[in-house]
Parts: C-alpha cells; sequence; structure tokens
C-alpha cells in the first residue's frame, strides 16, 4: 500500500471522527432532513473516496476492491452522525454502501495516476461538506439564507485550504515512495557490488 492510500484512508477516517463530534454538539440544532441529507453526503462521497482509493490498491481484483470498499463505506457513513438518530444512521450506511461499490469500480477502471487525482478532488469535496452543518444549522426558515456577499468567499478560501493541504499531503507521500524506491534501489547496489 503506497503512502498516498495511506493518507487518504488517514484522511476519510479523520473526517468521519471530525463528523461525528460535530454532529453530536449539534444535534439539537438540526432538523431531522438536514441530518440526513448530510448524512448521506458525506457517507456516499467517503465511500466513493474510499472506494476509488481501494479501487486503485487491489487493481485487477474487483471482488476484494468492491468487498473492502463497501465495508468501509458502509461503517464510515453510519459513523458519520450516529447523534442523528436511526433514520440519518440508515442513510449514511445506504449511502456509504453506495458509494465504496462505485468507488471501487470506478478505482478499477481507470490508472492509478487519474486515481491519485480523482481521489483528491473526492477529499477536497468530502472535507467542503463538513461546511454543510455549520450553514443548515444555522438556517431557521424566517432568515436569509446568504446573509452578505461576503459569505461566498468563506466557502472558496476554505476550499482553497482544503486543497492545500491534499496537495500537501500528496506531495509529501509522492516524496516518500519515491524515497523509500530510491533506498531499495540503492540497498541492491550495494548488495550487487559486494
Amino acid at each position: 500500500m503506497s503512502m498516498h492510500s495511506l493518507f487518504v484512508l488517514f484522511s476519510l477516517s479523520g473526517a468521519v471522527i471530525v463528523s461525528s463530534v460535530i454532529s453530536w454538539k449539534l444535534k439539537h440544532q438540526l432538523g431531522h432532513s438536514e441530518g440526513m441529507a448530510i448524512t448521506m453526503l458525506l457517507g456516499m462521497l467517503i465511500g466513493l473516496a474510499g472506494g476509488t482509493a481501494f479501487g486503485s490498491i487491489f487493481q485487477g481484483n474487483l471482488y476484494a476492491s468492491t468487498l473492502y470498499s463497501i465495508l468501509f463505506g458502509a461503517v464510515a457513513g453510519t459513523a458519520v452522525a450516529p447523534s442523528l438518530g436511526l433514520m440519518a444512521i440508515l442513510e449514511g450506511f445506504a449511502g456509504g454502501l453506495m458509494g465504496g461499490m462505485m468507488g471501487a469500480m470506478l478505482g478499477e477502471m481507470i490508472s492509478p495516476v487519474e486515481s491519485i487525482k480523482l481521489v483528491n478532488i473526492l477529499l477536497a469535496l468530502t472535507f467542503c461538506s463538513l461546511l454543510l452543518f455549520a450553514v443548515l444549522s444555522s438556517r431557521s426558515d424566517k432568515e436569509a439564507f446568504i446573509p452578505s456577499k461576503g459569505w461566498f468567499m468563506k466557502p472558496f478560501i476554505t476550499f482553497l485550504l482544503i486543497s492545500g493541504v491534499l496537495i500537501g499531503g500528496t506531495q509529501a507521500a509522492k516524496y516518500m515512495d519515491h524515497k523509500k524506491a530510491y533506498e531499495q534501489v540503492e540497498k541492491r547496489q550495494e548488495e550487487h557490488n559486494h
């Protein structure tokens, strides 16, 4: 398993933990529909990103990648917002299961280089979707949905920051993989010379 795959799975696990904590803190401010929508969206995105990563890891073995992806997506979707009720848990489970299944097929069909790019896009969407907790918990039907024109800059800046972190993590993973490969080549040359 490459460093990028570990980075992806660690990031997705972090998204699950963060969303669980946020949903627990905002459980009284979110309605049932909002909770179900957020849980389904996050379950689907996490399952899709994880499934694409597993499809790339187990390239050529669709059965294994689908099995691991469905398991990862369903568990992640269930754990996204357990405090929002049974319907939200079921939505997250179903969304994660479907996303994992689709992600495994997608990861199987594309090259590993394309997979890295697509997983990074899905990671950025996953982390940006966490902003829905704040947007939907503070919204009431009487208030204007968009308080000011400057409000549009907050999601854009957040998206840029998250994208920067993901690009940095990807570059660090590539560096670690290349360094590891270089050390293995040096070790083989050293053994060959002796």
